[in-house]
């Protein structure tokens, strides 16, 4: 009896000690399942490690004998209650919970780090865009053009600030055209050439118009346009100026206007070169410029612009209001050459100055001037026509003949006319034809 209790309590112990050894493993292998989940989220191979107790239950159950201690025995390490338990810990719903939340406090705390990165990046070019500003106002060719203005006087002064003390930097020349680029109360500063820029007072300019600047041009014009009281300069840069415009005049009556002012321009510049100064600057430079539009006539020592310049012009515009006070200058502008006596000569002088007007205009405004300069110049030739003393005719048939055409011609034009002064001017050229046959 004795011998069966101590059996009894060696079976309970043993039992005991299974159960505390199942549990510890069962706990272990729960811990290392949850400790691996977190780092591998593969909860299905570490259910394996269950069965291990059940292997240690088989042994022991079949020692004790007496069915009391199994009885007992078997409620208390039943293996269902620990893996019961260990079941819920590994499952991935937990993990997953646990583990998810770790990253994104991370991609929290980096993105608020890239974020002041970013903006201190930006923050000192917004900085830099202001401190361009102001960069129109110096001399760059990507300055904002405000308007463009023409020069309307003569060789204006462009100067290094806006002051008419500054120092000059450069002329500007009558009619050019500038760009504005900044404005002061009385100034613009302009755009030059090579990227430089300079001050211009600005009653010295007027506004380009972008629509036509026919209009501006006129007014230019009537500023500065004089008759025969021009300086050499002045009358150079309105001649150069109407030279460049008038491709642009799209008006008939205006382009001849201006055609004949250039003409008379370069009349003006002619006559203000000094006497024997033809061979020096800046005269020389002008009159090899304009070689093909004027004429030098040596007996006079003077130059003249080329008669058929006039003419060209007239029969361009002969039914607008300039066309007669064309045909008018260009009977008054001297041919080249010295006749010599030869009578040939001087009829041909009558017949394509006054007496080209009066073929055009027989009753025109300077009909009676143009009658009277030919009586005028006819009565020296008349009076010697008999002694043929100072004046010598054709000498050969070729010549006769030109000679006859253009008494002829000359006296069809004067019979047009209503004057009763032509009667005297056709006496005279009766007798001539009479006396230099």
């Amino acid at each position: 009896m004795k011998y069966q209790n101590t059996n009894y309590y060696r079976n309970i112990v043993i039992l005991t000690a299974v159960f505390v050894f199942a549990s510890f493993g069962l706990f272990g292998s729960s811990q290392s399942v949850s400790a691996e989940n977190e780092f591998e989220f593969s909860t299905p191979t570490k259910k394996k490690a269950t069965p291990t107790p059940k292997k240690t239950t088989a042994k022991t159950t079949p020692k004790p004998t007496p069915k009391k201690t199994t009885a007992k025995a078997t409620p208390k390490p039943t293996p269902k209650k620990p893996t019961a338990k260990a079941t819920p810990k590994p499952t991935p719903k937990k993990t997953t919970a646990n583990t998810k939340p770790t990253p994104k406090p991370t991609l929290k705390k980096t993105t608020p780090t890239k974020t002041p990165t970013v903006t201190t990046k930006k923050t000192p070019t917004v900085t830099k865009t202001p401190a361009k500003t102001p960069i129109p106002t110096t001399t760059t060719p990507t300055n904002t053009v405000l308007q463009k203005i023409l020069i309307n006087t003569p060789s204006v002064a462009i100067r290094s600030s806006a002051s008419s003390t500054a120092s000059e930097i450069t002329r500007a020349k009558l009619g050019s055209a500038y760009s504005v680029v900044e404005k002061k109360t009385g100034w613009y500063r302009v755009q030059l050439p090579n990227q430089k820029s300079g001050w211009i007072a600005a009653s010295l300019a007027a506004n380009s118009d972008e629509s036509g600047n026919e209009e501006v041009y006129r007014q230019i014009v009537n500023k500065n346009y004089k008759a025969e009281k021009n300086t050499f300069a002045e009358a150079v840069e309105m001649y150069d100026f109407l030279t460049r415009i008038q491709s642009e005049i799209k008006t008939a009556n205006t382009a001849a206007e201006f055609g004949l002012k250039r003409l008379l321009s370069l009349r003006y510049a002619l006559n203000a070169i000094p006497p024997n100064k033809s061979d020096e600057k800046p005269y020389q430079d002008f009159l090899k410029a304009q070689n093909e539009n004027v004429v030098y006539n040596e007996p006079a020592a003077a130059w003249y612009v080329r008669a058929p310049l006039f003419w060209d012009l007239h029969s361009k515009y002969t039914n607008t209001p300039a066309g007669e006070q064309i045909a008018w200058e260009g009977a008054k502008t001297s041919l080249p050459g010295e006749c010599e006596g030869y009578v040939n000569c001087y009829i041909f002088l009558i017949r394509m100055t006054d007496g080209e007007y009066l073929n055009y205009y027989p009753n025109g405004k300077y009909s009676a001037e143009a009658l009277t300069n030919i009586i005028n110049f006819l009565e020296p030739i008349a009076s010697d026509a008999t002694e043929k003393k100072i004046y010598n005719g054709p000498s050969d048939v070729s010549d006769r003949a030109e000679f006859n055409s253009l008494i002829t011609e000359i006296r069809v034009i004067l019979s047009r006319m209503p004057d009763a002064n032509k009667e005297k001017a056709l006496g005279q050229l009766k007798k001539i034809a009479d006396g230099f046959r």
